[in-house]
């Protein structure tokens, strides 16, 4: 199955150092998912996860405990960038 990535919101927070944001994967027969994620600009890398109860509690709380996924700029660009990629974008991503 070929699927499209799709940022459809974005936040920045008022110290200008993380991004907020909603990523929609999609195909033109009907799948859909969306993930949460934030963006680290300092460490250039993005987080993301399943629901906002898990983002909220991954930002009071830290990482631990929380199912979130890490990946770096670069290769977040790589898929991003790209016309579509193989399968779900979930389950290119390493869940802790």
């Amino acid at each position: 199955m070929k699927t499209q990535l799709r940022s459809v919101h974005e936040e920045g927070n008022s110290e200008g150092n993380l991004t907020f944001g909603v990523l929609l994967n999609l195909n033109d027969d009907g799948f859909k998912e969306s993930l949460i994620y934030i963006f680290k600009h300092d460490k250039k890398t993005y987080v993301f996860f399943n629901t906002m109860f898990d983002m909220f509690n991954y930002q009071l709380n830290g990482a631990y405990g929380v199912k979130c996924a890490y990946m770096q700029e670069n290769d977040f660009d790589r898929y991003d960038d790209a016309p579509s990629i193989e399968g779900k974008f979930s389950d290119i991503l390493k869940w802790t």
